[in-house]
């Protein structure tokens, strides 16, 4: 006897396979996306910007081409120290800079074309004496009603916040704690109906396919029961308590450095904050039991188990009127699951007026040699037509990259973006510099002439 799998589990492995880990990322392969991320965010680096306007349609405004701004930032995490320079730029020269400072002890600020002075502050000894005692500081925090007092013990605590490991509020781990403690996915499982359909074909890397198809019915009651564990499971997660409990510290700190009355004990705010989240999402589920139905789909999957598309429907009565929504989603293959995808919802009405919001999205990658793409939204009515498209090509041998944003209503366009220059310097995961010879915004006016603003810089 062949063994057969469930058909529950195969319609749920196709879904899970749309945003498996591991597929192909192109701008993971090129770039080292992620490993940029984390030396930004916890790693010692470098980064700089200069923006500066090279035109304008506006000719009152001609003698502003050539002003722009630069912004410097270093931190290094071993002494701790950051250094950011700010600066007003003119005709290639430098006509102004801000600096500012900062350790585990103290911020120096200065803005030497406005004074030779520099404003330093040592928050990590006698902050609080420091404030009343300084002649400008005092006088000005005073004059802003902020209590500085608050204000000292807001800043040690925000201090404390940033030294530590753990992210105040992690998301990732909350999502990880539903998945693993919530019953919610495996009860609506459960009551999912899975019974096979029609086989179907669809094109997949450009290859004709004929992929198997399962009629697929998420019950009322189960869609509700499963908001109903769902909300249970936020409500009474404590790490997610304590974490907002600690935001609300902070936030505490804000509030008395202002000034603003009395002080509120963090935990009685987050009892406080649990029941009005409690009464709007009961209000929530209570709409849902008044208005949707059943959801009903019909799903294809590939030969290797991969999501080929799916189509769904569902009834639901919005403001006392029946409305349908349905619609369909199929997966082009390519590069990864994401890569070449098209999918419309339609919203129609009793009297059978229907708005339809579709997305196209094609996409094809060259490893070691290119990487181009398009995106096209669209929002669609009787007489009414929007759509957002958003193109890109990027050449790996010389770095040259073109980006262009267009916003069109009835297929004219009413605004647009585009970018265009090259990637150099480029060293996976550590490094990247990006010229941009030109950035142009262009609109289109109410009597049909357009505008524009070009700029030029680099990051």
């Amino acid at each position: 006897l062949s063994h057969q799998a469930d058909p529950k589990d195969t319609v749920i492995d196709a879904f899970k396979s749309i945003t498996a880990e591991g597929q192909l990322n192109p701008s993971e392969e090129i770039f080292g996306t992620k490993e940029l991320e984390d030396l930004l965010q916890k790693g010692s680096a470098q980064t700089g910007m200069e923006l500066s306007m090279t035109g304008i349609s506006d000719e009152s405004l001609n003698q502003m081409s050539g002003a722009g701004i630069g912004l410097d930032v270093k931190r290094d995490v071993d002494s701790g120290r950051q250094l950011l320079n700010l600066s007003l730029q003119y005709g290639g020269g430098e006509l102004a800079d801000a600096q500012l400072y900062m350790d585990d002890t103290q911020i120096m600020a200065a803005i030497p074309v406005l004074s030779s002075r520099m404003f330093t502050l040592d928050y990590a000894n006698d902050l609080e004496g420091q404030l009343i005692n300084s002649p400008y500081a005092a006088q000005k925090l005073e004059e802003q009603g902020i209590d500085i007092e608050g204000l000292a013990n807001y800043l040690g605590q925000y201090k404390e916040a940033l030294s530590d490991e753990e992210p105040m509020m992690d998301l990732k781990a909350l999502w990880n704690r539903y998945k693993e403690g919530s019953k919610a996915i495996d009860d609506l499982k459960t009551a999912m109906t899975v019974t096979k359909n029609d086989k179907k074909e669809f094109t997949i890397d450009g290859q004709s396919e004929n992929c198997r198809g399962y009629h697929v019915t998420l019950p009322k009651d189960a869609l509700i029961s499963f908001a109903k564990t769902t909300r249970e499971f936020f409500l009474n997660d404590e790490t997610l308590k304590q974490d907002v409990v600690r935001y609300l510290e902070l936030a505490g700190g804000i509030y008395a450095a202002d000034g603003d009355g009395e002080s509120v004990d963090p935990e009685e705010q987050q009892k406080e904050l649990w029941a009005q989240a409690e009464a709007v999402l009961d209000n929530l589920v209570e709409e849902m039991e008044n208005t949707i139905g059943d959801v009903t789909m019909d799903v294809y999957v590939r030969k290797d188990g991969k999501m080929a598309g799916f189509s769904y429907e569902t009834d639901a009565t919005v403001e006392e009127e029946n409305v349908r929504f349905y619609g369909d989603v199929s997966f082009g293959g390519g590069y990864n699951m994401l890569s070449n995808v098209n999918g419309a919802l339609n919203i129609e009405d009793s009297d059978g007026q229907i708005i339809t919001d579709s997305l196209d999205k094609t996409s094809a990658y060259e490893a070691g040699k290119s990487w181009s793409g398009q995106v096209i939204a669209t929002l669609q009515g009787d007489e009414e037509k929007y759509q957002f498209i958003l193109d890109g090509d990027y050449q790996i041998a010389d770095g040259s990259y073109e980006v262009k944003l267009d916003l069109q209503s009835n297929g004219a366009s009413q605004a647009s973006l585009t970018a265009n220059g090259a990637v150099s310097d480029l060293s996976k995961g550590e490094s990247v510099h990006i010229d941009m010879d030109s950035l142009r915004l262009e609109t289109t006016l109410l009597n049909g002439s357009s505008s524009y603003v070009e700029f030029a810089g680099s990051y």
